[in-house]
């Protein structure tokens, strides 16, 4: 999966069984090569994040393309922010083609980012930069037919008069990895790394929050 602030997760194989007995009729060096994003690590600023989510890997086949990462929007308000409905920047999930008896999938888009910047910060909505769920095929159940999930993106919300701004939001915020991979023994294997999020407003100072919803 693509990485912003989570690196994404990539799809490795697991099993007791032999590979030459799994899979007698495969290529193995083809087969077990790891299929994962470029970006190694996490970027962009934790308190101000101004960039998209990286899209996900592509699978081996040319139609496998990875999903889109998400946007980038920022807001500033004058006095309050009041979040009451959804802002969402999360990533995409990507497709998968069937080819030649395989079914390859490419990976989830990583989350984007969300600054807000104001006075005070209020209301009961949501703002979401989540990584995408990797691909998953049924066709044949082995590694290559479930792709990693994207890494979780950036949230950053800043008052701008620290002495007398209030924070008063009780809403959700969050930059969860996406879930992906082959499962292994009921649990998935290549999940996308908790993005971030940054609070400095009111009585909440530099909270940074990393939070992989139970991952």
């Amino acid at each position: 999966g693509g990485s912003h602030g989570g690196c994404g997760g990539y799809s490795m194989y697991f099993s007791s069984t032999p590979k030459n007995t799994l899979y007698k009729d495969y290529d193995y060096d083809s087969l077990f090569l790891e299929h994962r994003t470029q970006d190694k690590t996490g970027y962009d600023d934790v308190r101000k994040p101004t960039m998209p989510g990286s899209a996900g890997t592509r699978g081996n086949h040319v139609n496998d393309i990875g999903g889109a990462g998400g946007g980038a929007v920022a807001f500033e308000a004058k006095n309050n922010f009041v979040l009451d409905g959804t802002i969402d920047t999360s990533g995409n999930q990507g497709l998968s083609d069937h080819t030649n008896y395989h079914h390859y999938c490419g990976g989830g888009g990583a989350g984007g980012s969300i600054y807000i910047k104001a006075e005070s910060f209020a209301g009961s909505g949501s703002a979401k930069a989540n990584g995408a769920n990797g691909k998953y095929s049924s066709w044949r159940d082995d590694y290559r037919h479930h792709s990693g999930g994207g890494g979780g993106g950036r949230i950053a919300v800043q008052c701008t008069n620290t002495g007398s701004s209030t924070h008063t939001f009780t809403g959700t915020l969050q930059a969860y990895g996406g879930v992906g991979g082959y499962r292994y023994q009921g649990k998935e294997t290549a999940i996308g790394g908790q993005g971030t999020v940054y609070e400095d407003c009111g009585n909440v100072k530099k909270r940074l929050t990393v939070n992989n919803n139970g991952f």
